[in-house]
């Protein structure tokens, strides 16, 4: 690993050691067993299994910081290019750690909050087997980062929201708030401005950006309007005070203290005064249940969290619950605050988290980040458990279910 600053510019570069690891650990397996299989321990079968392993050794990251913004480029083979990724200079440069994992095992760019939702972090590099030398990596970078946004150029004096653009006559610029590098943080309406079908009444209050660095090159970010009066919101009276998240597009994507009480969406009466989300086509994304209701023939208890999930992966859409109060199945009771994970229709039951181990006969069902699946009686489904590895025999300490 080097560590090279010249002028404004840091480069970093070194070996992706896991991905070295792996390399050479297939082109020994496969690789080199094939090359011995098919012609034996020749000369040039063993030349060609260390050139093998040379290439597959050849797993490296290059980091570059300047006042462009951080690139990072990952090669295999030395020199092939097989991953890039370019941030600006508000992106973050965290360790990382999965979750299995006791301690960092790399580092990653991470981007800014209001974009976290739509961008996902980049994939790991850096040192991986030696922690001291991990930590320190992450210092100086970060130091020069701290360094680059320093240097940075204030941001230009006025608004840059798509949003937002067309009203720049109805929003009292002149008495904005600002940060203390020139960025907008508050202001306030002089007429109505309607975003995403909802006509928010003068003297409403935008904030913008989050306080953090903020490249001078990104546009301001809307991060919350609150209403100073009524206002109409899904064919319901919204109450001043109330607090509106719009995504970039414009689309509403969260209300927050907006009505008092109960309100009716999507035939389920949830906590108004809580926060409700809804995904990018409208539809309920996150509640709180203000009555108890039946889901998968279950009653879920009033004041239980309902989110929504779209999948990906391994995983698919669902709903997670975070019960509000006691819910008994065939097994277990749960109590409030564990989970529930239902279908995406909310008609099935398809697992749930307690916060301790339950036990079954000579069994015990650990509990932990893996939710305990179930059939479709409700009935824990210990096959399924013991495929996932999180059953164990009774002899073991459990809590009480």
């Amino acid at each position: 690993m080097s560590v090279g600053t010249t002028g404004d510019e840091t480069v970093v570069t070194g070996i992706d050691e896991i991905s070295a690891v792996f390399g050479v650990g297939s082109a020994l397996l496969f690789g080199g067993g094939t090359a011995l299989f098919l012609s034996g321990a020749r000369p040039w079968a063993l030349a060609l299994l260390a050139l093998m392993m040379v290439l597959a050794a050849g797993a490296r990251y290059e980091l570059r910081l300047s006042p462009d913004g951080i690139q990072l480029t990952l090669y295999r083979f030395w020199f092939v290019p097989v991953y890039r990724r370019r941030e600006l200079l508000d992106a973050d440069i965290d360790l990382y750690q999965s979750f299995e994992s006791s301690k960092p095992e790399g580092l990653c760019i991470r981007p800014p909050l209001h974009l976290a939702h739509r961008v996902k972090e980049s994939d790991s590099f850096g040192p991986h087997f030696n922690k001291a030398r991990l930590l320190a990596l992450h210092g100086s970078l970060v130091a020069a980062l701290d360094r680059l946004r320093a240097a940075a150029p204030p941001p230009p004096p006025g608004l840059r929201n798509a949003l937002l653009a067309p009203y720049l006559d109805a929003l009292d610029l002149d008495r904005a708030v600002r940060d203390t590098r020139g960025r907008l943080r508050e202001v306030a309406s002089t007429a109505a401005i309607e975003i995403g079908n909802v006509l928010l009444p003068p003297r409403s209050l935008f904030y913008l950006n989050d306080g953090m660095f903020t490249d001078p090159r990104r546009d301001d970010a809307l991060r919350e309007v609150v209403l100073s009066d009524a206002c109409v919101i899904r064919e319901l009276l919204a109450r001043a005070g109330g607090r509106l998240v719009f995504d970039g597009d414009g689309r509403l994507r969260s209300v927050r203290a907006a009505f008092d009480g109960e309100v009716l969406l999507e035939d389920i009466w949830v906590d108004g005064q809580d926060t409700i989300s809804f995904d990018a086509d409208g539809r309920l994304s996150g509640f709180t249940l203000a009555r108890a209701t039946y889901f998968a023939n279950l009653r879920i208890p009033a004041g239980s969290r309902f989110m929504c999930w779209p999948g990906g992966g391994v995983l698919p859409a669902r709903w997670t619950c975070w019960l509000g109060g006691e819910l008994t199945l065939p097994e277990i009771t749960l109590r409030r605050g564990e989970t529930l994970e239902l279908s995406l229709e909310r008609d099935s039951l398809r697992a749930f988290s307690p916060r301790r181990d339950v036990r079954l006969g000579n069994l015990i069902i650990r509990h932990g980040i893996v939710s305990i699946p179930v059939k479709n009686d409700g009935r824990i489904d210990v096959a399924q458990c013991k495929r996932l590895r999180i059953a164990a025999r009774a002899d073991e300490r459990v809590g009480q279910t």
